[in-house]
């Protein structure tokens, strides 16, 4: 059985949004999936808009014919908490709580979200809690992974699972590992990066890592991909993909529901030719990574023509000038790789850096997530303009 616990019903109670919830968990297989937040993602909610929403989130589960399960969503530092948990799991059937944010109180204080987790835990109720560690600090009432520890550790009762893990997985393993047995994490988010639920795993155990989507706005596909290729015996994955979510929400097993037809895309692209490739060496991971004629061999052999292709190594480098340069020169003779710029519009000196990329390049790679900046932002108008003109 396939679990997704990280499932949204966006801020209304709209069918069209139900049907491609249902569409992407039958074609994934997916028999349940975990409900909550149809509202506001305000950081300091009031009580009726914790209660709208939790209104929104339960109607969508009692219209998903026995696809989805409610999750209580509720801000710590709402006064009428108490009551609204009464009525999600009396009136409205929930099975788990939701904590989005509004974490800690104007004073920076916990006090109020331990009150809250602890009471989750009296009732046996499994608590997903929103972590994150944003590049230029975390909104208002939003938590890191070691305040998610902290707060495992104050709750030792208390079945929790920090979403996202962390956010900036890389920096979260190691917090958890070998301590708080109650806590454990999700893996939604993120691009669908190779090796992020292999060293999740590797971290806590297969046990304390769920498979979660952040559907709507994420593709359920992308996200399971994580799971699915990750490098793990079958039964972690088993695990991660449902098992764990079975045991620690007390879920029976459910037969996924019938997918329907699948309708074949028109207009699929060439298949000889490859948009998204990447050389070079990560600065995270030992590897294994590719050099330029390693991937050229490796695109020959799967009968790939032409490979769009960054470089890794020049994504974090200060000199983008020096580092695309040497990229060029490292590809020139790869005949299958058509090699792309890396530019950044924060770069002071984007512009003569463009000016003096050499010939031979077939385009240029923009990163914002990785340069912390937004694609549609209007002081970079400049910047693509410049761009479309070279």
């Amino acid at each position: 059985m396939i679990v997704d616990i990280h499932v949204h019903a966006l801020n209304r109670s709209d069918r069209d949004i139900l049907a491609e919830i249902t569409r992407q968990c039958r074609v994934n297989g997916v028999s349940v999936a975990l409900v909550s937040l149809g509202g506001s993602a305000a950081a300091y909610p009031e009580s009726d808009v914790v209660a709208r929403a939790n209104d929104i989130a339960a109607k969508f589960v009692e219209d998903s014919n026995g696809l989805g399960r409610f999750l209580a969503y509720l801000s710590p530092q709402d006064p009428r908490w108490r009551d609204e948990l009464d009525r999600c799991v009396n009136d409205l059937g929930a099975i788990g709580v939701k904590i989005l944010n509004s974490f800690q109180d104007a004073a920076g204080s916990f006090d109020n979200a331990v009150r809250v987790i602890r009471e989750a835990g009296r009732r046996g109720l499994p608590v997903l809690m929103h972590t994150f560690q944003a590049t230029g600090g975390n909104p208002p009432g939003n938590i890191t992974i070691t305040d998610f520890a902290y707060l495992a550790e104050a709750c030792p009762d208390t079945q929790v699972i920090a979403a996202h893990a962390g956010g900036n997985w890389r920096h979260s393993l190691g917090v958890l590992r070998d301590r708080l047995p109650n806590a454990h994490v999700d893996c939604c988010g993120y691009y669908p990066e190779r090796m992020l639920v292999d060293s999740l795993v590797a971290d806590l155990g297969a046990e304390r890592v769920l498979f979660g989507s952040d559907l709507i706005g994420r593709s359920q596909a992308s996200q399971m991909a994580k799971v699915v290729f990750a490098d793990i015996p079958d039964a972690a994955r088993k695990l991660v993909l449902g098992g764990n979510a079975a045991r620690v929400f007390g879920l029976e097993e459910v037969p996924p529901g019938p997918a329907g037809p699948l309708r074949p895309l028109e207009g699929l692209p060439d298949s000889s030719v490859e948009h998204f490739c990447f050389v070079g060496q990560w600065p995270y991971y030992d590897g294994p990574w590719v050099t330029p004629q390693e991937l050229d061999d490796l695109l020959g052999a799967a009968g790939i023509q032409t490979a769009y292709t960054g470089d890794f190594s020049t994504l974090f480098r200060q000199d983008l000038e020096r580092a695309n340069n040497q990229f060029l020169e490292a590809a020139r003779g790869c005949r299958r790789i058509a090699p792309l710029a890396t530019l950044s519009p924060l770069a002071t000196n984007w512009r003569s850096t463009l000016r003096r990329l050499r010939d031979g390049f077939a385009g240029v790679l923009v990163f914002p997530y990785m340069h912390n900046w937004q694609l549609d932002a209007p002081e970079h108008a400049d910047f693509f303009r410049a761009l479309a003109d070279a």
